[in-house]
């Protein structure tokens, strides 16, 4: 559990979650391509693991969101939604606004 009352952490930790997407993605390819330099042609489970990946880390980044605690309630103050709005935050439970 993690305490903050720093909106520049959480948006920090936002962005990461927001640019997992496109670094995912590309990290998608190399991985396939490099695959097929080294070894040839990728079986079709390969494809499937990679992108089980790509969502694991997804929701691992996500989580890390949802885990900031509010320095007033002490219990969860974020929901794990990474496209949450930096303008106005505050605690979902008890209406901390964080700074």
């Amino acid at each position: 559990m993690h305490f903050s009352d720093s909106v520049k952490d959480i948006r920090k930790r936002r962005n990461i979650v927001l640019l997992w997407f496109p670094i995912g993605a590309i990290a998608d390819i190399v991985i396939i391509e490099l695959y097929k330099a080294i070894i040839g042609v990728p079986p079709h489970w390969l494809f499937i693991l990679v992108n089980i990946g790509w969502v694991a880390v997804y929701f691992v980044l996500a989580m890390r969101i949802s885990k900031i605690l509010c320095p007033e309630c002490k219990e969860s103050a974020l929901r794990s939604q990474p496209w949450i709005s930096m303008k106005n935050l505050r605690c979902h439970r008890c209406g901390y606004r964080f700074k």
